[in-house]
């Protein structure tokens, strides 16, 4: 009967042995886990912020080829040689 409980208690300290460690390693990748979710969302957010200064230069470039009445100003990079004419022809 002696032995019977013998290895009873091993195999308890064996099972309790590998609940503590998979705490641990369950704790380890929750750590790993949250450390690299922060990274992706600093890295998301630096690449949101340079999209947006991005669109924000283009909207102000945009903006400075019209005037007042909405016409293309002169100036931009957008306005054809008045000599060029072109047509469509089917």
């Amino acid at each position: 009967m002696n032995e019977k409980i013998m290895p009873k208690e091993e195999l308890i300290n064996m099972l309790t042995e590998i609940y503590d460690q998979l705490e641990e390693l369950e704790d380890a990748i929750e750590s790993t886990f949250s450390n690299a979710r922060q990274k992706w969302q600093d890295d998301c957010t630096i690449k949101m912020r340079h999209c947006s200064e991005v669109i924000h230069s283009l909207e102000m470039k945009t903006a400075n080829l019209y005037d007042l009445n909405g016409k293309l100003d002169k100036k931009g990079t957008h306005h054809h040689p008045a000599g060029i004419k072109l047509e469509l022809g089917f």
